[in-house]
């Protein structure tokens, strides 16, 4: 009995985790930080109508947020290589999570990319009262938690620091899933006309539809540019961002902490070598109870 109980003692920790996460999720996630209740107090103040582009993180938000600002900067100059991880921060720099330049953000400015402002935050009822339009990215969870088990764990050296669950990519995957559901669940609230929800997938397979997409969503004034269009996706690629990062010693993205690379595989289905056929049928079976998350139409391959 004794090595029974020991042998199910790692799941039944996993289970009380994951119903800790479910039940304490809203407290941890809901409320505005102070940074940012300022950045949103000055949205207001200035009148500026932005767009928040979030997703869950590992989603593909760099990709998007490198191909904004490829073809924002298109349309003043001609660009002969992609922009290094630095520049993207320079050049899209409203992060919801960090504080704006107050000096620089009271200046007016014409340039596409400064209508965009990024989190990795879930919803919180107040940004409504700042923003009105939510570009929303997402990739199927068992790629999205494989990856960011990778980049925040294995790439960081943390397997040897941390114990169970978050050294074996299967129980973080299952653990995270809670996270992850209750992100994208937070965004159904908005009304259908506030927000675009484009899949990581979708980008992959239609590129220019996806991307035009995109572009029409959140500068409805603007008259999009196909061949700029074309050179920003092109730009923005995952081979020419990996390749950049090799070039410019910026492999670990934005986080030095990282000791992998940042552009890691870049592919759908990724998951199937990197998990068990547990975690991959747990997690589609949660998704298929979830009718927000199935309307989704998650792609796997």
């Amino acid at each position: 009995m004794k090595k029974i109980i020991q042998k199910n003692l790692p799941k039944l920790y996993l289970k009380l985790l994951i119903y800790n996460q479910t039940i304490n999720w809203k407290k941890r996630n809901l409320k505005l930080t102070e940074i940012e209740f300022n950045n949103l107090k000055l949205i207001r103040k200035f009148s500026r109508q932005h767009v928040l582009l979030c997703g869950y993180p590992k989603s593909g938000n760099t990709w998007l947020r490198f191909f904004l600002a490829h073809y924002s900067i298109l349309q003043q100059e001609t660009v002969a290589s992609t922009i290094t991880y630095s520049e993207l921060n320079e050049i899209q720099n409203l992060i919801l999570e960090r504080p704006f330049n107050r000096k620089k953000y009271s200046r007016k400015s014409n340039s596409l990319i400064d209508k965009i402002v990024w989190t990795h935050a879930p919803f919180k009822s107040d940004y409504s009262k700042f923003i009105s339009k939510y570009l929303l990215i997402y990739r199927n969870p068992l790629d999205t938690l494989a990856s960011s088990w990778n980049y925040h764990v294995k790439n960081r050296n943390n397997l040897k620091r941390i114990g169970y669950p978050k050294n074996d990519i299967n129980a973080y995957v299952k653990l995270r899933y809670v996270d992850w559901e209750k992100y994208m669940v937070s965004y159904s609230q908005l009304d259908e006309h506030q927000v675009l929800a484009v899949s990581y997938e979708e980008l992959l397979k239609e590129p220019v539809g996806s991307f035009k997409k995109i572009l029409s969503f959140s500068y409805p004034n603007h008259n999009c540019d196909l061949d700029k269009l074309k050179k920003a996706i092109e730009l923005s690629s995952f081979n020419s961002v990996k390749t950049m990062g090799r070039i410019k010693d910026q492999q670990h993205g934005m986080a030095a902490a990282n000791k992998g690379e940042f552009a890691r595989k870049g592919i759908i289905g990724s998951y199937k070598n990197e998990l068990t056929e547990d975690t991959i049928d747990y997690i589609k079976n949660k998704v298929e109870k979830n009718s927000i998350i199935t309307s989704l139409n998650i792609k796997y391959e």
